[in-house]
């Protein structure tokens, strides 16, 4: 199953056709994608490549749905009536299926707001001793470049470790970007004796 970052499709196989075709004759994203030999949950990704909703249209267009008509539609669908309640009485404004159509439209002119996405990021803090750095090193899981960089940023007992592996100095400030939140509780109150 592509993920949301997956490469546009560039060209159409007999399964992508029946996809449309399944489409055009009323199924689901879901059922189309089945129905055309793909995973059910692969229709909506299906529906967000650029190939295939220019497909859509074509044959759309071919068929006699166009701009002219959608819009005749869609402005029959703002004065949508309901039939009587009962035998004898009048017709009124079904707003229900208004506020559809309503919907509709708005999301053809893009008058809504983008949906909102979160991105999460990780951030992994890995320590190491000068001896790890050094099995890495003597295995070639770690190039030597990076294993410098590695050393350089060695801690021990809160004092930086000098380059030429003499005694540490006093104890200094290192700065390190500090996360926006801590992953490990913090006790509430002070800690049991």
């Amino acid at each position: 199953m592509p993920s949301a970052t997956a490469q546009p499709l560039t060209t159409l196989n007999a399964k992508h056709k029946k996809f449309v075709r399944r489409i055009l004759e009323g199924e689901t994203q879901s059922q189309a994608a089945a129905s055309a030999g793909f995973g059910p949950t692969y229709g909506s990704s299906l529906m967000k490549q650029p190939i295939i909703r220019s497909l859509l249209v074509t044959e759309m267009e071919r068929t006699g749905i166009n701009d002219t008509l959608l819009a005749t539609k869609l402005l029959e669908g703002l004065s949508a009536m309901a039939p009587p309640r009962r035998d004898g009485g009048t017709q009124y404004a079904d707003q229900f299926v208004r506020k559809q159509f309503l919907d509709v439209i708005f999301k053809v002119r893009g008058d809504y707001a983008p949906d909102r996405t979160e991105t999460t990021e990780k951030h992994i803090t890995i320590v190491m001793d000068g001896r790890m750095v050094e099995a890495l090193r003597d295995s070639k899981m770690l190039e030597t470049q990076d294993a410098d960089v590695l050393e350089a940023e060695i801690v021990r007992d809160g004092t930086r470790m000098p380059e030429d592996n003499s005694e540490p100095s006093e104890p200094e400030q290192v700065d390190r970007p500090v996360p926006e939140r801590s992953l490990l509780p913090m006790p509430d109150g002070p800690p049991d004796a």
